[in-house]
């Protein structure tokens, strides 16, 4: 209620401002003075003790931390066997590891749905879409790519 008791007066003097000559004043529309206006208003605290205490709050189930909740990632690495144009071969056992041209790959596991695995200037993009289908993409050097044939 008082926040509303101090934007009527405010709302006023926009009008008095904008040219609103019948705009009443401040003291004629709220009964609040100029001093009252000025001062601000005492935040009222809440004084319900419906929420938990610290120690109550700590004493509940807590949420598994993020390491705890996090699965294997390792486990998003299907078995695929790919051909990226320029003849980069791709092959990945279950769970990993991931090689390009026969030399094992750095993998980088963004979630489940989507990886990336490097060597020797080449990335291959893995990604599974709903309906697990996977759609696989290379890039080179020299700003060199392309979509990758699943075998």
């Amino acid at each position: 209620m008082r926040a509303h008791k101090a934007l009527v007066p405010l709302c006023y003097v926009l009008l008095a401002a904008c040219g609103q000559a019948d705009a009443p004043t401040t003291s004629e529309a709220t009964g609040v003075t100029a001093s009252e206006m000025a001062a601000p208003a005492p935040i009222e605290e809440d004084t319900a003790t419906d929420a938990p205490s610290a120690s109550e709050a700590s004493s509940e189930t807590s949420m598994p931390t993020p390491s705890a909740a996090k699965a294997d990632p390792q486990a998003s690495i299907a078995q695929l066997d790919a051909t990226c144009p320029g003849g980069i071969e791709v092959h990945a056992d279950e769970g990993g590891p991931v090689r390009l041209g026969g030399k094992q790959a750095k993998v980088n596991i963004s979630n489940e749905q989507y990886y990336e695995a490097s060597a020797d200037g080449v990335t291959v993009s893995v990604s599974t879409n709903a309906d697990e289908t996977r759609d696989v993409s290379y890039t080179g050097p020299g700003r060199d790519h392309g979509i990758s044939t699943i075998r």
